[in-house]
């Protein structure tokens, strides 16, 4: 599905991930090193996702967190005494 939007819109999968994730009210902080992908993430603006397209996302849902701050601490730090 991400595939076929990226493909219609004419935009990358990261900047649909990213849009959606802009337009839901949270923030971002795309990192990268690679000037092409800076210049993608800076072409969010200009565009939106259709609210059909951003229910199909939300219809992605797992119930997952993107970054699970315990395997972070435990792979950085190798404790999680933080929590």
């Amino acid at each position: 599905m991400l595939n076929e939007m990226s493909k219609d819109k004419g935009k990358s999968i990261s900047q649909i991930v990213l849009k959606w994730a802009i337009q839901q009210g949270l923030s971002v902080l795309p990192k990268s090193t690679n000037p092409a992908h800076m210049k993608e993430n800076l072409e969010l603006l200009g565009w939106k996702l259709s609210e059909e397209e951003m229910g199909k996302i939300d219809g992605m849902n797992r119930n997952q967190r993107f970054l699970d701050v315990r395997v972070y601490l435990e792979k950085t730090f190798g404790y999680l005494s933080l929590i």
